[in-house]
């Protein structure tokens, strides 16, 4: 369950629709710098978190924080509230992304705790005028069931500004004799890299906890090329380790930071392989002669790992998911040259639910 994305918990929305009914609202006021936003685009969004024990019971009366990343990758409070008796907490925060480029994310999380119970899930907004809102899962832990002591939830409250880059695998496809590839990675496009966390800091098994996104400022064409190999695209990816006080408890959180500068950098693998038929979760074939443009997206489970290392103040080595949002979208293009035997086609296959985010392509002959 801790290595899906947020989309499972957004189909929770139909029933917080229904108990977003008996809420009485309690929003925190956020106050706005006028200077600090002169070059920001501000908008709205109503965000209702629901907040449960692992058995699924509504967890009322718990405080409810709401943090954003700022720049420097920072997780700061932008808000605080308490659930309904029907475990729902509300924010009305006031969002802003830059006004040089509007499809910039928010990254945003949201941290619940009650007595011995503490709950976290991180996850994005995009900039929309039409103020859609938000509904966001969040599932609390029994501190005394993981036997964390009172005295280890203190030890450390400060925020630690460990950070590290890793190239990070974006995209995974093949190529054969005779079938040409290119791919387009464009300005804006969304890489979501699981986030998780633990507590005590430096102890403890990491827990998941949502995702943030990572927003390219700087697209990228390859050039064509073709060959029997599996190819591998990957992207340049800021990391940061933090230790966050969460109402008098330190958490540590590993998690992806969205930079001005991401696909700045990035690089390219490839290693040898037979061009031997497989098959995936759906496919599409591509007569001798012709060329497809092919919507990479990604689906609902991750489809890649990365695992990162810190080293300060401890050691420590977490494996995070990878996968891509649905827009804007990145576009692999295949071509299928030309066989003595006309019956030959190409076919791609994408693996797992990846959407060819993981895709192979290869000739088959048609009858």
């Amino acid at each position: 369950m801790f290595c899906t994305l947020l989309h499972s918990r957004e189909r929770q929305g139909s029933i917080l629709l229904i108990a977003i009914l008996l809420i009485s609202f309690s929003i925190s006021p956020i106050g706005i710098n006028n200077q600090q936003y002169a070059d920001k685009l501000l908008f709205i969004r109503d965000i209702y978190v629901l907040v449960e024990t692992p058995s699924g019971d509504r967890v009322g009366s718990a405080i409810v924080y709401l943090f954003e990343m700022n720049d420097n990758g920072d997780w700061v409070i932008i808000g605080k509230t308490y659930t309904s008796s029907a475990g729902i907490a509300s924010f009305k925060p006031i969002l802003s992304i830059p006004l040089s480029y509007i499809g910039n994310t928010v990254n945003l999380m949201v941290a619940a705790i009650k007595g011995n119970y503490i709950g976290l899930y991180s996850f994005s907004l995009d900039y929309s005028p039409l103020s859609k809102p938000k509904y966001v899962h969040v599932e609390m832990i029994n501190l005394n069931q993981k036997n964390i002591s009172v005295s280890k939830r203190f030890e450390i409250a400060f925020e630690n500004n460990n950070t590290i880059e890793k190239y990070t695998t974006v995209l995974k496809y093949s190529t054969c004799n005779g079938i040409y590839a290119q791919w387009r990675y464009p300005i804006g496009a969304k890489i979501r890299v699981q986030s998780k966390w633990r507590l005590p800091p430096g102890s403890g098994s990491w827990i998941d906890s949502g995702y943030t996104t990572v927003t390219l400022d700087l697209g990228t064409v390859s050039g064509i090329h073709s060959g029997n190999y599996i190819r591998v695209l990957q992207f340049q990816v800021k990391y940061k380790d933090a230790i966050i006080p969460i109402g008098g408890i330190a958490i540590e959180k590993v998690y992806a930071v969205d930079t001005d500068n991401d696909g700045g950098y990035y690089r390219k693998q490839s290693y040898p392989w037979s061009c031997t038929p497989t098959t995936g979760s759906k496919s599409t074939i591509i007569y001798q002669g012709d060329t497809k443009e092919i919507n990479v997206t990604g689906g609902e489970e991750y489809d890649f790992y990365v695992t990162v290392s810190f080293s300060y103040p401890w050691a420590t080595t977490v494996t995070l998911g990878v996968d891509k949002t649905s827009a804007p979208r990145a576009i692999l293009t295949l071509s299928a040259g030309y066989r003595s035997n006309s019956t030959y086609v190409v076919k791609i296959v994408s693996l797992g639910d990846s959407d060819y985010l993981n895709s192979r392509a290869f000739w088959i002959g048609q009858s």
